[in-house]
């Protein structure tokens, strides 16, 4: 088994909107190749993981995105949503992962828990914030400010 990772997690800017394209187009194509005709599937990455897609989307307000690197190199990204829920979702600040991508040679490193466990602190940093939070007027609590710092993940 390859040894796990304590990647880097930082917030993506609109800087990254051509980083975070090229990586949502490969980690896409990886995950749902199989399951495409090839057309089908450049059909979708064109529509969906262009550089204006990505730069439209990270200034979008609702939306947070986490990338994952060592060293220079990008190992994946989560992004979270944060807008109303459907009905059958209950909670005052409801947060989506709307996605969750690693590179392939990345997978099974641990990568996705860190990203998994940034998403976590951001979420519940959020509810501590948002503003249909009502309880939000009261002191509260949460978790310290979030840095772009190595996240260790406790596989126990």
């Amino acid at each position: 088994m390859p040894p796990r990772l304590v990647p880097l997690i930082r917030h993506a800017t609109t800087e990254d909107a051509k980083l975070l394209a090229d990586l949502g187009r490969r980690t896409f194509r990886d995950a749902f190749a199989a399951d495409n005709t090839p057309e089908d599937l450049e059909l979708y990455l064109s529509q969906a993981y262009g550089e204006e897609k990505q730069l439209a989307e990270l200034r979008d307000p609702s939306a947070t995105f986490f990338l994952a690197f060592t060293g220079p190199r990008a190992l994946g990204y989560l992004k979270l949503r944060s807008r109303s829920a459907p009905p059958c979702v209950i909670g005052p600040t409801p947060i989506e992962i709307e996605r969750l991508y690693i590179d392939r040679p990345f997978w099974g490193r641990g990568v996705a828990d860190a990203l998994m466990d940034r998403a976590n602190q951001a979420a519940r940093q959020l509810a501590t914030v948002h503003p249909r939070n009502r309880s939000a007027d009261r002191p509260h609590l949460g978790p310290p400010a979030l840095k772009d710092e190595p996240v260790v993940v406790d596989d126990n």
